[in-house]
């Protein structure tokens, strides 16, 4: 028997939630709460198993997220859906962190409620039969009845990862245990994010089947006519595993190619590749492709959370890092200096007489001059580097080193060249246009010991302060203190 709660502080989405669940399953009970603290005072008593959850409770607009967060660190066995009249990406994305089943705009679909409750009556029947970690797959394949509910025990186990890398690692260690000692390849090309996850074989190794892995690509870039799947090369990420397979050479390699197909069939958003020294049973195969269907829509979920994470992350004019982002870049870096022995340059960055550029020629052409710039200073940092938008005309880049080979001339000459760069692009409107920038920076090592980034901010700022009160186009040092 299922005990389902409602939260909400509007008495009638209570009394027509309440009636109309009572209605389509008898069995259930159903619990009303019009605040979350009435809800605690009952969940210490009884065990529920789904929360329709309301965000905002009065005055306090986020009260639902706190919630949520409260109940999944408690049991997180306890299915929850949000439902909000408010919906907004902050609190989409806080409900994926926290692992809610739903997330529901109001007014609710009575047909949607009930679609969500026959999940968890599934889930939890099934749940209760069989536990992924007391799983023998050998016995599995052996007796191929057992598969379906071993798969959707696993696949249940899945919903606890919402990034796409942890996503990964969880799938390829279940292949890797049917397959035994494979190689495993994730070629991931969605909507400009490109992965290559590999797993079961070291960097210095990959050449070894990268002319395989070419071969999937050229042919999947012809079927589609998109050559920027190509891109997917340049981002090789090398899981570990607890495996490494030594015995593939390059003259016996047995491979399987997979495609993940989008449940709309619009194509096919990557390859799972299977790498063997030996041929791979058909048995294995079927499974293999049966499991590439079942995992295509959680990975696609995991892409869309990557999604909604990188367009909370990103200024939607430049498409470099926002304002939080960089900052919390910035912080990280601090935190990894005395670790790594390492160091950093935090530069703030402005572009000259922006606010006379906007006014002579228009804000299109202001837009046109911030992307222009910030694609620039994007394109002329390490990848080590990091660039955002500060605020307005003002960008914020860190540079970050080892001590030993990262040293303020180092630091010096880059900013230099981003200087140099922006100075030799071309803006044209009625004539050639020239765009400079003024730059300050400060420089910290892990001798420095500082998390204050506020006083970081303030010192290169006044070093860039300087240098627009001295000629601007330049770049000014200030020792931080």
């Amino acid at each position: 028997m299922l005990n389902i709660a409602i939260i909400d502080d509007e008495i009638g989405i209570l009394e027509v939630l309440k009636e109309f669940i009572q209605h389509e399953y008898p069995e259930i009970n159903v619990y009303t709460f019009d605040h979350p603290e009435k809800f605690y005072e009952i969940a210490s008593q009884v065990k529920f198993d789904l929360v329709f959850l309301d965000i905002r409770f009065g005055k306090e607009e986020n009260l639902g997220i706190k919630v949520l967060k409260t109940i999944k660190n408690k049991n997180p066995d306890i299915q929850v859906v949000i439902m909000t009249a408010y919906p907004n990406l902050e609190t989409a994305i806080q409900s994926i962190e926290f692992n809610a089943l739903g997330y529901l705009k109001k007014p609710i679909d009575l047909n949607v409620i009930k679609e969500y409750i026959d999940k968890v009556k599934s889930y939890k029947k099934v749940i209760s039969l069989i536990n992924i970690n007391t799983i023998n797959l050998d016995y599995i394949l052996e007796k191929e009845e057992n598969l379906p509910m071993a798969l959707f025990a696993f696949l249940a186990s899945l919903r606890e990862y919402i990034t796409i890398e942890d996503l990964v690692i969880k799938i390829f260690d279940f292949i890797q245990k049917i397959t035994k000692n494979s190689v495993l390849s994730l070629i991931i090309h969605w909507e400009n994010i490109n992965y290559m996850f590999l797993y079961g074989i070291k960097k210095q190794k990959f050449s070894i089947i990268k002319k395989k892995i070419d071969e999937v690509i050229d042919t999947w870039s012809k079927n589609s006519n998109d050559n920027s799947i190509k891109d997917v090369l340049k981002e090789k990420i090398f899981l570990e595993s607890p495996i490494y397979v030594g015995d593939l050479s390059s003259d016996k390699i047995h491979n399987i190619n997979i495609p993940l197909i989008t449940p709309n069939n619009n194509g096919a958003l990557g390859y799972l590749v299977v790498f063997s020294g030996k041929p791979i049973a058909s048995k294995h195969k079927d499974i293999l492709f049966m499991i590439g269907e079942l995992i295509t829509p959680i990975i696609l979920n995991a892409l869309l959370y990557k999604k909604l994470q990188i367009i909370s992350l990103t200024d939607p004019l430049t498409k470099i890092y926002n304002h939080t982002a960089i900052l919390n870049i910035l912080e990280r870096e601090l935190e990894r200096l005395e670790r790594y022995n390492g160091a950093i340059a935090v530069a703030m960055i402005d572009i000259d007489n922006f606010k006379k550029l906007n006014d002579t020629y228009g804000h299109l052409f202001g837009d046109q001059v911030l992307i222009e710039v910030a694609n620039t200073l994007k394109a002329s940092i390490r990848k080590t580097d990091h660039v955002g938008r500060y605020g307005g005309e003002e960008f914020l880049v860190i540079l970050y080193g080892k001590k030993n080979s990262f040293t303020r001339d180092v630091a010096h000459k880059v900013l230099e060249r981003l200087r140099e760069n922006v100075a030799n692009l071309k803006f044209y409107t009625f004539h050639q246009v020239k765009v400079t920038i003024s730059v300050g920076y400060t420089f910290i090592d892990n001798k420095t010991k500082t998390n204050n980034i506020s006083q970081i901010i303030k010192t290169a700022d006044k070093a860039l302060y300087e240098a627009k009160n001295t000629g601007k186009n330049k770049v000014i040092y200030y020792k931080f203190s």
